[in-house]
């Protein structure tokens, strides 16, 4: 990780779950450092799984932001507005609940970072029928 420029602006990051990478995430100062830059120049950020703790550990989420999480990590976001949606996007996060949520995942994050057409027509294209658009 230590090859990422701390100071360079990113399109997206995406942090990945499970409950040990999450920790090592968390206890990374580099990467803090990263997301809290990309954060202030606007760039996407998507969460799954037990990742978006991280954005809570950080604060790079405002109190009172929209968020979700794998179900085992929910006590942790008391000051957010917690949903049991796949996927809920609130400004450029992105955050879903885990492994069976990560195609509604993965196409929200393409809708955002192109747009709404393309997400739909990956979706066609791979016989994703259940796709909801957020």
């Amino acid at each position: 990780m230590t090859s990422l420029k701390k100071d360079s602006v990113y399109t997206a990051i995406i942090l990945p779950g499970g409950a040990g990478g999450t920790e090592n995430l968390q206890n990374n100062p580099h990467l803090e450092e990263i997301l809290k830059y990309n954060v202030k120049k606007g760039a996407l950020i998507a969460a799954v799984c037990a990742a978006p703790t991280i954005l809570v550990r950080h604060k790079l989420l405002p109190f009172g932001s929209y968020i979700t999480s794998h179900p085992s990590v929910s006590s942790q976001f008391e000051n957010y507005n917690y949903l049991t949606d796949p996927v809920v996007r609130d400004g450029n996060f992105i955050t879903s609940r885990g492994a069976g949520t990560t195609l509604d995942f993965a196409l929200s994050i393409v809708r955002q970072l192109l747009d709404k057409a393309t997400s739909e027509r990956i979706a066609a294209d791979i016989q994703y029928k259940d796709y909801k658009t957020i």
